[in-house]
């Protein structure tokens, strides 16, 4: 699988790109890594930490630039957070 990644996105944020991936396979990659993270043993010098990850999924779409995908790409990521946290949100695309 190809792709590129931002190693951050804003403060905690990080933007990986998936340019040859439809949506479907970018959510269960998105589900993978998330689960990965949450399998972890996170031990630090004895100490246990539990890890979370919110993950905004979108897709490009005909008429999109990259502005437009990150902004449904974040939105989702809201939507994520605002939903429990831990948790992979795919975009909300409107019908035209």
């Amino acid at each position: 699988m190809n792709y590129l990644a931002s190693p951050r996105w804003g403060g905690e944020e990080f933007l990986i790109i998936l340019p040859t991936t439809s949506i479907d396979s970018a959510l269960f990659s998105a589900e993978r890594v998330r689960d990965a993270l949450c399998s972890y043993d996170w031990n630090i010098d004895g100490i246990t930490m539990d890890v979370t990850i919110s993950v905004g999924v979108s897709e490009f779409c005909e008429g999109d630039d990259m502005s437009s995908v990150v902004r449904r790409a974040d939105q989702a990521l809201y939507r994520s957070k605002a939903g429990g946290r831990n948790r992979v949100e795919q975009e909300e695309v409107l019908e035209q």
